[in-house]
């Protein structure tokens, strides 16, 4: 395996704060309540990411609470927990890495490995839910499978579509069950298993193009879309023909993550949603009942990311990050 150690700079003595990242566009938060925050910060004619490790959710609005971090030589454009203490990382120099946020060494961010097998920005990254796989996507056109123990490449689909994949996911259940979204206007199913692993969702099923997508729960195929248009599309992937089961107007303009709570009843199922606005929404995905719960515009400018506390039983708060350089905490108990 190569390692790219000119992707990386480290500094254990003294963390770096995100008031030198110009936007904050990553915020995730480990099933032990343990929470990164990923931001990028242009120097002189390049990108520079940075990666701060939290010990809990609620001292993410506190910068100097940050207990250790990393610096890249490469904007940060998304991280996801794999397991435990291990963090996957996507940079815009088409690097990803996996470290170790928490070493037992209590030495800082530990760098387990690194490739460099895109050949432009990771825009988006999906961990299966026992951890073992990885599915990442490129403005380079293509997808990528990984296998998370050793960070070694399975499968690669290039092209995957005909203009640069903006959003991926895999199936929360069914480890070789995926969904691509690119600029192309195509949302794809994969499936590893079928010699022919791709089926297209016609672009007739959407009014405006796509921007994210993300699948809702175990049980199920059902995906929910983001369009360039601010709405959200419920869709059962395993009639790709048929109409969209809702569409809910939620954002003035294009959607670019869509965080469920977790939850697999579908009465009471949350999503929480940012887009190229300044608006923190949550709503409701039942599809007999479609309606936003809650709004937040307390972000001064982009919103870039969101996340729910893995630990927080009652999935009544979320955490979201922006442009602005802002944490904000959202208390949604009182939403009706």
């Amino acid at each position: 395996m190569q390692e790219t150690p000119t992707d990386q700079i480290v500094d254990d003595a003294t963390p770096v704060l995100h008031e030198s990242g110009r936007t904050f566009d990553v915020i995730e938060i480990g099933s032990d309540g343990t929470s990164i925050l990923g931001s990028s910060n242009m120097c002189t004619r390049y990108w520079a990411g940075i990666l701060s490790v939290f010990h809990s959710p609620d001292d993410l609005t506190d910068k100097t609470k940050c207990q250790s971090s990393m610096e890249f030589e490469g904007g940060l454009s998304c991280a996801k927990f794999v397991s435990g203490s291990k963090v996957m990382v996507g940079l815009d120099s088409g690097c990803v890495s996996i470290l170790n946020v928490r070493p037992d060494s209590g030495s800082g961010i530990g760098m387990l490995a690194s490739v460099v097998e895109h050949d432009n920005v990771v825009s988006s990254l999906s961990i299966s839910r026992d951890g073992t796989r990885a599915l990442t996507g490129s403005l380079d056109r293509s997808l990528k499978v990984w296998h998370t123990d050793y960070l070694v490449c399975s499968h690669t689909y290039r092209p995957a579509h005909a203009d640069m994949v903006v959003s991926v996911a895999i199936h929360p259940e069914q480890n070789d069950v995926m969904v691509s979204c690119s600029e192309d206007g195509r949302v794809v199913m994969w499936d590893l298993r079928m010699p022919k692993p791709a089926l297209g969702i016609s672009k007739e099923q959407f009014a405006n193009r796509p921007s994210c997508v993300s699948f809702l729960n175990r049980r199920s195929t059902n995906l929910m879309i983001g369009t360039v248009s601010g709405h959200l599309l419920h869709l059962d992937a395993s009639s790709p023909k048929s109409a969209p089961s809702f569409e809910l107007g939620a954002h003035s303009r294009a959607v670019r993550k869509i965080c469920p709570s977790g939850d697999d009843d579908d009465d009471q199922l949350l999503i929480a949603t940012c887009a190229d606005d300044r608006t923190t929404i949550v709503s409701s995905a039942n599809p007999a009942h479609p309606k936003i719960l809650y709004s937040d515009e307390r972000h001064s400018d982009i919103v870039r990311g969101i996340a729910w506390p893995v630990r927080d039983g009652d999935r009544r708060r979320i955490f979201s990050c922006g442009w602005d350089r802002q944490v904000i905490a959202h208390n949604i108990i009182t939403f009706s």
